[in-house]
């Protein structure tokens, strides 16, 4: 077999080389490399290969072009850097120990800096669990003794002894493997975090692949990727407010083409693009949603532009609303947890409001703080590293989810939706795709800025553990768009959000301040009305309501109250909900009255008013006694 660049050359075959006599590993490289560049040189009429003008030294060539990644020599599967043999007739203990101590240590072949094995840490009382990642990325779980023999098989030779000597065997006993498993939880290198692309993790940027263990994180990423990777990748140190503008401005020309509704919706696409790129760095995040009045919007696109820029793929595991679909949820989660396959956790197709009780627990619980149950066996999976996102068409969401999801509204206008609409960047996926290394690289500028410098401003934590505010929203706050910081734009109308305030009973606000100060207790409607237009306060109430008699005023206030119920109505700082209670198939009315601060932070418990003093009761119930109202 001669070398391939000799042959197409004009070269005399005495020249070209036969690729049986060189080692093997060079042979591998200087034939894959060759075909690749078959641009060759003749100098004194000797032919020079571009693997021949990479060194002078074949071997110093090789190691060149693995670091790069251009080349692989070595297999893509899973297997020990060295093999040792291990007497199996002794002893369990001390079988198990030298076992367990080779494992423990051991590296893959295919890249020394990958341990062969990890210990995935439980929660909530479940053991470990052992894993290991092979090259290209899939995930292998060592969970049975009989999991664990083709493991111990992967680095060490188990021998026996015979009056011949020592010899081959297959076998392991199996109170042997079941102690060595129970050993290498706590022995095996901890991994938390398995990433393929430049991670922030916590604290620290990972880019080196390899094991971190100050991380407990993993990165995998091809040979021939690295290359790309490490010209398109670079993040400052420390980077300064200029470099994360700059950055911002990179980011920002992606979403130029979606038709957001206001500036806050764009602004929350980034803090989606930010999260994406960074959820290792988080703790917790909130849920993204984009809705649109119209289909064809770009909403699930926008979505799936997120994902690409994240994780490098469109993938996705998916959730759905309705009756019995939380535990189909839980399956589909299981899965991409176990195969690491995905961060994201997408309906794309919203049908009725957002009320999923599982979903909101994904959402607002920090990692590892909850476990579902793995298909057909008796262990928990801890739901860690994932972002909720949906998307739908004028989608309503429920009360207890108000706080849960950052909402982005698209709007075709009927220009648009009569003729289309043209795109600056006609294939925005392939586009995030070409240059991701050096999208990714802007997002982590701007997180990093975050993460070292805090929010340039006071951000609240949202009402959930506070990582994902304080550092997604904090990198937004060092960031503009005129004079404007992205944060505040994003933040905009977010206390309503989380109020789940309706605009169209907003004017009731000053009746129901009102009512929540005299009303000290739950009253038919007929004694609510009463008290409340008797204010000598200027406040709106519908035409239909007033001048009229007593008897009338209980039908329709009760009618209007029951329409209101439940409906939240905004005044300053404070959230006014009108309660209605059935007594006796009578209806007695009252006001609850809310901080918007306590809202933001996951508190839901009523204000306590002021009593009325004797006086106030007394003045309130004399005015009352009027005729017409």
């Amino acid at each position: 077999m001669l070398d391939w660049a000799s042959e197409s050359s004009t070269a005399p075959t005495s020249q070209a080389i036969d690729l049986r006599t060189l080692p093997r590993d060079i042979a591998i490289a200087r034939d894959s490399y060759n075909r690749e560049n078959p641009k060759v040189e003749v100098q004194e009429g000797k032919v020079w290969t571009a693997f021949d003008l990479l060194d002078d030294s074949p071997e110093a060539a090789l190691a060149g072009l693995e670091k790069s990644g251009a080349v692989v020599t070595s297999a893509p599967f899973i297997w020990g850097a060295k093999h040792e043999n291990v007497m199996v007739d002794e002893t369990i203990e001390k079988m198990a120990t030298r076992i367990a101590t080779i494992i423990a240590s051991a590296t893959q072949q295919s890249d020394s800096d990958l341990p062969l094995v990890f210990s995935e840490p439980g929660t909530g009382g479940n053991p470990a669990r052992l894993l290991s990642v092979t090259p290209s990325g899939e995930i292998i779980r060592w969970d049975s003794r009989d999991d664990m023999l083709v493991l111990l098989l992967l680095a060490i030779q188990p021998m026996l002894s015979t009056k011949d000597g020592a010899r081959p065997t297959s076998n392991i006993p199996s109170g042997v493997l079941g102690t060595v498993m129970m050993r290498l939880r706590a022995m095996c290198p901890p991994v938390e975090h398995i990433v393929h692309e430049p991670s922030i993790v916590n604290d620290r940027l990972i880019t080196k692949p390899g094991y971190d263990r100050a991380a407990r994180a993993v990165l995998i990423m091809g040979h021939r990727d690295r290359w790309r990777w490490q010209e398109g990748y670079s993040v400052p140190d420390e980077p300064t407010e200029e470099d994360a503008q700059a950055a911002f401005e990179m980011l920002d020309a992606l979403c130029e083409d979606f038709p957001w509704a206001a500036p806050r919706d764009r602004a929350r696409m980034m803090a989606a693009m930010l999260t994406s790129c960074a959820r290792s760095a988080v703790t917790a995040t909130i849920g993204f949603l984009w809705d649109a009045n119209e289909i064809g919007t770009g909403k699930s696109f926008a979505a799936q532009a997120c994902r690409v820029l994240g994780q490098g793929s469109k993938a996705a595991t998916e959730w759905n609303l309705g009756r019995g679909e939380d535990t189909e949820s839980k399956k589909s989660l299981a899965s991409a947890l176990l195969t690491r396959s995905t961060r994201f956790f997408h309906n794309d197709e919203v049908r009725g409001p957002l009320n999923s009780p599982f979903v909101g627990k994904v959402i607002t619980a920090e990692d590892g703080a909850e476990s579902i149950r793995e298909l057909g066996v008796n262990r928990l999976v801890p739901v860690s590293g994932i972002i909720t996102t949906a998307c739908g068409n004028n989608v309503t969401i429920a009360d207890d989810h108000a706080r849960r999801w950052f909402s982005m509204r698209l709007e075709k206008s009927l220009l648009e939706m009569a003729t289309g609409r043209r795109y600056s960047v006609p294939d925005l996926t392939r586009h995030i795709m070409e240059n991701r290394p050096t999208l990714l690289a802007a997002a982590h500028t701007m997180v990093l800025r975050g993460i070292q410098q805090g929010p340039a401003f006071e951000i609240l934590p949202m009402g959930f553990p506070p990582s994902w505010s304080q550092r997604i929203l904090g990198a937004l706050s060092w960031v503009k768009k005129g004079d404007t910081s992205i944060a505040t734009q994003a933040l905009e109308g977010w206390n309503k959000d989380v109020a789940g305030a309706d605009p169209l009973v907003e004017a009731w606000g000053p009746a129901l301040e009102y009512a929540w100060k005299v009303v000290d207790r739950p009253m038919p409607a007929a004694d609510f009305a009463k008290a409340v237009l008797t204010s000598d306060v200027d406040m709106f109430v519908p035409d239909d309501l007033t001048g009229i008699g007593p008897r009338q005023l209980g039908a329709r206030w009760s009618q209007a109250l029951k329409r209101l119920r439940r409906r939240k109505v905004i005044v300053g700082e404070r959230v006014f909900v009108v309660d209605a209670v059935d007594k006796g198939g009578r209806w007695q009315f009252k006001v609850d009255a809310y901080s918007m601060r306590d809202l933001q932070m996951g508190v839901q418990e009523p204000l306590v008013r002021e009593p009325l003093t004797a006086q106030e009761q007394k003045a309130r119930d004399a005015r009352m006694k009027k005729e017409v109202y």
